[in-house]
């Protein structure tokens, strides 16, 4: 197709180029030669009568022509990909498809681990792909290299993305904190006073790329707080440290659920309100148009609900 001379399909190239800002990690991203991608750029060039790409200093950056037109041409393609992944008659038990949803390492176990049992007894030609919740996983979305991320309600508040009327979220299931120990932690009764609780060895969830959980967040904002004895990347591995030490932790109160007697824990009425949690999950609302993509976000909002609590009325 051409629009007033310009071949399309140098809008993907032009995408690659703006992402870059480089045409050999272009080349690299698209699959082609370097030679392809440079004749790409000189097309470009001429048409929109722009160098779109100039050097500044020693970084190569992109013209203000360029920036502007970053954000439409990224969501242009976009939006062309879901129109052609749109089936019109989507069979979850005979379609083949790759969903790529973003996630906690504790929601992967409450949500993520039925779900891959779900999928290969009811949908075998569907596959997921999870990856680590981090700090960028809503602009990631945005820009659609994720399908999904589920994230509590927060979480969204403090992501770095262009613009945020263009995600849609739902409601999955409400959780909260709790304080743990082990069972063999004698010291500790079950109700403590908040003094106690500052004077315990603790250990606290820390994510990748000191993305803050948000027990860490609410015991930031209090006057005292107890010393951390360790950081560790997942409340599984915190679980796990706590059953076999006199530390205590603050987990999520379903994962708690999930590992208490394995790992032979038990819980602490906390000494303060700790913060609820709600888990929801965010897409792109260009993806409501695409059956298959609804189909999976019906398919993790049902296994979520049999997880959690019912949304208050």
């Amino acid at each position: 197709m051409h629009l007033k001379g310009l071949n399309l399909n140098l809008l993907v190239a032009l995408d690659a180029l703006l992402r870059e800002k480089s045409v050999t990690r272009a080349a690299e991203r698209l699959n082609i030669t370097q030679p392809a991608v440079s004749a790409s750029l000189q097309q470009l060039r001429q048409y929109l009568d722009d160098p779109l790409l100039e050097r500044v200093g020693r970084q190569v950056e992109l013209t203000p022509r360029a920036k502007d037109l970053a954000v439409s041409v990224r969501e242009i393609l976009l939006r062309i990909e879901a129109v052609l992944k749109t089936a019109p008659n989507f069979d979850p038990t005979e379609d083949k498809r790759t969903f790529r949803i973003a996630m906690s390492a504790h929601m992967a176990e409450l949500i993520g681990v039925p779900l891959v049992r779900y999928l290969i007894s009811n949908a075998p030609g569907i596959s997921i792909q999870i990856v680590d919740l981090a700090v960028d996983s809503l602009r990631r979305v945005e820009e659609g290299e994720l399908d999904l991320c589920l994230t509590v309600s927060e979480r969204a508040l403090g992501n770095p993305i262009q613009d945020a009327g263009n995600l849609q979220s739902e409601h999955l299931f409400f959780d909260s904190f709790t304080i743990v120990a082990s069972r063999d932690n004698a010291v500790l009764k079950d109700t403590i006073t908040y003094e106690e609780f500052c004077e315990q060895p603790y250990i606290e969830l820390l994510f990748s790329g000191n993305f803050r959980s948000l027990p860490d967040i609410f015991l930031s904002r209090q006057p005292r707080r107890p010393t951390v004895h360790a950081w560790m990347p997942t409340s599984q591995n915190v679980l796990t440290a706590v059953s076999s030490t006199s530390a205590i932790a603050i987990v999520p109160a379903r994962l708690f659920e999930l590992h208490k007697n394995d790992l032979r824990l038990r819980r602490i009425e906390p000494p303060l309100t700790l913060p609820k949690i709600e888990q929801k999950c965010f897409w792109h609302k260009r993806n409501d148009i695409d059956e298959g993509h609804r189909w999976f976000r019906e398919t993790v909002k049902t296994i979520a609900e049999s997880t959690g609590e019912k949304p208050a009325p």
